[in-house]
């Protein structure tokens, strides 16, 4: 939030008088896709999908991760900007362990 205020408050980007609340809901969707597009190049994901997981993602079950099969399918170990292991299957394992975690830190920076 901080980045946000000084950013687009303090630059004139946002009047005293304007709409504060929707320009920060914007700019927090925005940091959103941008995370979702790092973390998707990182792992060789695709980001749509990545996206549609995070979307779909219940805090209440919190071992459920939607769309899983969906992710797997889509990893391109050959495209990761961080390939882990030496094959595939390391890559897709380190893969679905961290993805929970960054599931639940991402809806906890970029949620309402």
């Amino acid at each position: 939030m901080f980045c946000w205020i000084f950013r687009d408050i303090k630059d004139g980007k946002v009047s005293a008088g304007g709409d504060a609340d929707g320009a920060y809901t914007e700019w927090k969707k925005g940091k959103y896709l941008e995370e979702v597009e790092r973390f998707a190049k990182k792992w060789g994901a695709d980001a749509e999908t990545l996206q549609a997981s995070v979307n779909e993602y219940d805090e209440t079950v919190p071992e459920n991760i939607p769309r899983l099969d969906e992710l797997q399918e889509s990893l391109d170990y050959e495209g990761a900007e961080e390939k882990h292991g030496d094959m595939f299957f390391d890559h897709w394992i380190d893969f679905a362990a961290e993805l929970p975690g960054w599931i639940k830190e991402v809806r906890r920076g970029y949620w309402a």
